[in-house]
């Protein structure tokens, strides 16, 4: 197992200004049996992906403004992994603002396959997952939540599409969906909002057959 451990992507005082913390992946890159955690940047607190593969890795308490625990722009294909305990925080006029995607930001391809848990993360949008790209999700969970504004569990900007999975107990809805979604499995339960929309909270094309939503 390889360690990366409170790297940090800055260049000087406390200002936040390069991308991965811990690990930036170049196109056909391949990350396995590691753990990235105590990292910071501005974007993708443990990771910065251009195009490559994660396999059984553990990114945990990584902090960015966006994307604290990864930030893909190419293609990422996770499988046996945990995102845990990551977050988005910046100073924003002398006050502490939250950015987008705790766990995750994806604005390329993204796949989740199995045995892949997102959890405990935060942000303002999309604690779990932001999405501003394509994601399909094949298995795996995105749990336990809780947004500083909407999206516990994902923040849809773009398109999503779900075959299997859990999405579970997060809090200000499972999934909200500004784009396109469709369910063709999975299961999203026991998630909360004081709005509109607990399990999913949807804003723009909903498609759901096969899946179970209560």
């Amino acid at each position: 197992i390889k360690l990366v451990s409170g790297s940090q992507a800055y260049q000087s005082g406390t200002d936040m200004t390069g991308n991965g913390g811990g690990v930036y992946l170049i196109t056909n890159g391949l990350l396995k049996n590691c753990i990235i955690e105590n990292c910071k940047a501005v974007s993708g607190g443990g990771v910065f992906n251009y195009g490559g593969k994660v396999t059984n890795c553990s990114f945990i308490n990584n902090e960015a403004k966006h994307a604290g625990g990864v930030f893909n722009r190419g293609f990422a294909s996770l499988k046996d992994c945990t995102i845990s305990n990551n977050k988005t925080t910046y100073l924003q006029g002398g006050v502490f603002a939250l950015g987008y995607g705790g766990g995750i930001y994806n604005m390329g391809t993204l796949h989740i396959h199995k045995n892949t848990a997102i959890e405990y993360n935060h942000s303002g949008l999309g604690s779990g997952l932001y999405n501003a790209g394509t994601m399909i999700m094949y298995g795996g969970s995105i749990v336990h939540h809780t947004s500083g504004y909407l999206g516990g569990g994902i923040y849809n900007d773009n398109q999503v599409t779900i075959y299997n999975g859990n999405i579970s107990y997060n809090e200000r809805s499972g999934i909200v969906n500004h784009g396109m979604l469709t369910l063709y499995g999975g299961t999203i339960s026991n998630n909360v909002t004081t709005g509109p929309g607990g399990g999913i909270n949807n804003y723009g094309t909903l498609n759901i057959s096969g899946s179970s939503v209560k």
